[in-house]
């Protein structure tokens, strides 16, 4: 009798541990779908950002040319083009759904079904690429959370869930290499956390592979963190670094990295000093480049206001000699100090705040303190999700205007596309889009490599001075010129250059008074709905 109920509790408890899974994967995976009205348009998709285009663009050549690592981008910074610091991993990644996308859409079509025929597959799985790596982060954090045995587990699933920073680095239509290194350093992390426990040659190889394809995927923050984990190991953990089991984790590591250095050929260039002078400033139009307050209310809104009391809650704990409190205090503390420097490290930031959640809740000992603390500090992140699903008139507003805009630059796109080249002159943040929807290339793009181009798009739309105007076509070879609202475009190339725009300048005339647009600029086409594009046609001969 006695072995019936244990083996009836065993067997509540599996399936009670399920439905809290299914329903964790379901609440994680459904809030990175919060945009989903901006990017699924009329059964089309637009992507976020700049950078995503670039990715796109990156994709089809892989399609185009299978197992091929993108080093040179010609379609932006035309003609120069760039040698970009973006690498192959995320590449392989999407083109190799796209072609399991593309075999289970031939199976349907030999059993006769059709495989929603109107859609366009690759960028189906760009809009999903980031949302899939969402979900195989939670599951990851579930197991491992659990592996773990860490106290008060479910404030560490529900905050990663509704996270609204990690709801946005795993966002629907945002295939950015963010989704990816969440995941890879998500598991690094994790394995690190373990090995602070006990040292293991399973979790030191988990760990040397998610750092080692982390840094093939960015060489930027999972390199600092993977130095700041060498770092504690050194202070705290000596005897874990100088182990056999962490040489084999380290020698896959470095032997990942070497792969990545040999398949992707990195070159280290000396940039021009006068795009050295610009960068600053050209940063400082890119949010995620920005810094921040230490009392701002985005990181509230991350993480919630238990942030208030990490301090002191770690603090207790290594008072309590809880364990490993003191390097998980530690590193937590770095990353905040790279949040504030850069907004960009705030995804980082949030996803370890939330693995060292439970270490926090911990020290508050009685579970009706913890929960009632917990869910009242979740206040901040439930505005911003209320903002995010029901949002005020301002910000409803400005979501219309960028869906109306979204469709507007594509149907300008449309009537850039030939068979010929035909590079592109545009304000420098829709180039991406433009090349991509219409196969033409881009004197600019959303890339600091391609700065170069940014700045001569900057300055034919802010000067007054036709021979200069004409000597930036003749340089691009520029086929066609793309303005936009002025206020937008001067104000953006101002902010780039670091000086004023003459009242009258070449972008004012090109969208207010087209009738004054000089001899070499022919008007083309403009949106139907709503002149928010204006597209000119260079005339060469008179250049």
């Amino acid at each position: 009798m006695l072995l019936d109920n244990n083996t009836s509790f065993c067997q509540l408890h599996k399936v009670k541990s399920a439905v809290c899974l299914v329903l964790f994967l379901a609440l994680s995976f459904a809030a990175n779908f919060f945009n989903f009205s901006q990017v699924f348009i009329g059964g089309q998709f637009y992507f976020v950002d700049g950078d995503c285009y670039a990715r796109m663009s990156r994709v089809q050549q892989v399609l185009d040319h299978p197992g091929h690592v993108v080093r040179y981008h010609d379609f932006e910074n035309y003609p120069d083009g760039i040698n970009s610091h973006t690498t192959a991993p995320l590449d392989w990644l999407i083109a190799g759904m796209k072609k399991i996308l593309d075999f289970g859409f031939w199976i349907l079509d030999l059993s006769g079904r059709k495989a929603l025929p109107n859609l366009d597959k690759t960028d189906l799985v760009g809009a999903l690429i980031s949302p899939l790596l969402g979900l195989l982060t939670a599951i990851f954090i579930w197991f491992w959370s659990g592996k773990a045995a860490l106290p008060f587990r479910g404030t560490l699933l529900f905050l990663f869930a509704v996270s609204p920073i990690l709801g946005h680095g795993f966002s629907f239509g945002r295939p950015n290499h963010h989704a990816l290194q969440l995941l890879l350093l998500a598991v690094a992390l994790g394995a690190e956390w373990m090995l602070w426990k006990k040292n293991s040659l399973f979790w030191n190889i988990v760990s040397g592979v998610a750092f080692g394809l982390g840094i093939w995927v960015s060489l930027y923050e999972p390199l600092v963190l993977f130095v700041l984990v060498l770092a504690l190991r050194l202070i705290f953990f000596r005897r874990l670094l100088f182990s056999r089991e962490s040489a084999v984790g380290l020698g896959i590591c470095i032997s990942i990295i070497a792969l990545f250095l040999l398949v992707e050929g990195v070159t280290v260039q000396m940039p021009d000093p006068e795009l050295i002078a610009y960068f600053k400033s050209w940063a400082g139009t890119i949010s995620e480049m920005q810094t921040t307050s230490p009392l701002s209310p985005r990181l509230y809104a991350c993480v919630g206001l238990v942030l208030i009391a990490t301090p002191v809650l770690f603090l207790l704990a290594i008072f309590r000699r809880e364990t490993n409190a003191l390097p998980a205090f530690i590193l937590l503390l770095a990353l905040y100090a790279l949040t504030l420097y850069q907004v960009r490290w705030s995804y980082f930031f949030a996803l370890y705040f939330v693995m060292t959640l439970p270490l926090q809740m911990a020290v508050l000992r009685k579970p009706a303190l913890v929960w009632t603390v917990f869910v009242i500090a979740l206040w901040p992140v439930a505005r911003e999700w209320e903002n995010r699903l029901y949002p005020p008139p301002v910000l409803a507003e400005q979501f219309e205007k960028q869906r109306l805009n979204n469709l507007l630059l594509r149907d300008a796109a449309e009537h850039l596309k030939s068979t010929g080249l035909h590079p592109i002159l545009a304000p420098w943040w829709v180039c991406p889009a433009l090349s991509y929807w219409s196969g033409q290339p881009a004197i600019a793009g959303s890339s600091h490599e391609g700065l170069s181009g940014i700045l001569d798009s900057a300055r034919f739309f802010t000067t007054a001075d036709l021979d200069a105007a004409r000597a930036i076509l003749k340089k691009r070879g520029v086929r066609w010129v793309v303005s936009y609202e002025t206020e937008a475009v001067v104000e953006n190339s101002e902010k780039i250059l670091n000086q004023s725009a003459p009242q009258k300048s070449l972008g004012w005339i090109l969208y207010s008074a087209p009738s004054h647009a000089p001899d070499f600029l022919t008007f083309a086409y403009q949106n139907a709905n709503y002149p928010y594009y204006k597209i000119y046609r260079v005339e060469t001969d008179r250049l």
